[in-house]
């Protein structure tokens, strides 16, 4: 029983003096860095683990992970940034990546993730550089960081994504509407070097160009007129079948017609499109400044969570 308790006492020692020692050795670090930098072998303040160096400046702890910079401890964030700012987007992306998913719904991973993503200083910047490339706007519309913020419907994170997404929206109509603009000018601008009433010359010059792009139509209307009149002739019990051919000219001359009545409803609806492109252009205006107005509640609110961050 004494050699029992005696061994317990001794080891309860041991580990007394050695979290004593530590401790020494940590006050002693502390002290010393307000003399000198940190360098390779400093003891974190956290758990005494052994402090080595990954980037310059920049500082891990090999046992709990804890980063320092400027003699500071700074969080995982604050590191992604300092990397991404000097240029080791590498190793800032591969941190990011374990940092998301010790946390995969933190909505401030998510934000500088997608951050990240868009190799941008902010989500906010990347928009304004890229506004009227509905390309570049989908790139966010497919981010797995903002997928994930999409689903969260509640707090700041949700907040933040319907302002997002609102301002997408808007920013994909004013796109789409200066697109459609650009097509309609240039159909009228086609319509108008053809006129509705051409003249004989125009007409004989159109019907050359119908009979050399439209030679397999042209031969199927000829074959049907000559189809039907043969039928024609037979029920009337006629037997002028040399009118055959005459029947096959009038087929070609019924697709003609059919060409002109669509080419008629081509322009109708040419009409209806101009006039509606001309009611979506007058409203252009309004939805920049809706547009606008929600870019800036974005970047406003953005900022602040930045700030709020690297406080």
């Amino acid at each position: 029983m004494n050699f029992r308790r005696n061994s317990y006492l001794n080891e309860t020692r041991e580990e007394c003096c050695n979290a004593f020692l530590l401790f020494m050795r940590i006050i002693c670090c502390e002290n010393m860095r307000g003399e000198s930098s940190m360098t390779d072998g400093d003891l974190c303040v956290s758990c005494g683990g052994r402090i080595v160096s990954f980037d310059d400046g920049l500082f891990r702890c090999e046992f709990c992970g804890k980063f320092y910079s400027d003699e500071k401890e700074c969080s995982d964030i604050e590191v992604v940034r300092k990397l991404w700012k000097k240029g080791n987007r590498k190793y800032a992306r591969t941190l990011m990546r374990d940092v998301l998913a010790s946390d995969p719904n933190n909505d401030l991973y998510l934000l500088e993730s997608l951050r990240i993503d868009l190799e941008a200083d902010s989500v906010a910047d990347y928009l304004e550089k890229n506004l009227g490339s509905d390309q570049n706007l989908e790139r966010i519309s497919k981010n797995v960081a903002f997928i994930t913020m999409t689903k969260c419907s509640k707090g700041e994170c949700g907040s933040l994504t319907k302002e997002l997404e609102r301002y997408i929206e808007l920013r994909n109509k004013i796109n789409g509407i200066k697109c459609q603009n650009e097509h309609i000018k240039s159909l009228v601008e086609f319509a108008a070097e053809h006129p509705e009433k051409p003249s004989f010359a125009e007409r004989i010059k159109e019907l050359r160009y119908v009979c050399s792009q439209n030679s397999t139509e042209i031969f199927i209307s000829f074959f049907a007129g000559c189809v039907f009149t043969c039928f024609l002739i037979y029920q009337l019990g006629l037997g002028m079948v040399l009118l055959a051919p005459i029947g096959g000219l009038l087929g070609i001359g019924v697709y003609w017609l059919c060409r002109v009545e669509s080419k008629n409803e081509s322009r109708m609806m040419l009409k209806d499109m101009v006039d509606q492109n001309r009611s979506d252009v007058s409203s252009l205006p309004v939805v920049i400044d809706e547009a606008n107005e929600a870019f800036t509640v974005f970047a406003r609110h953005e900022k602040a969570i930045l700030e709020r961050s690297e406080g």
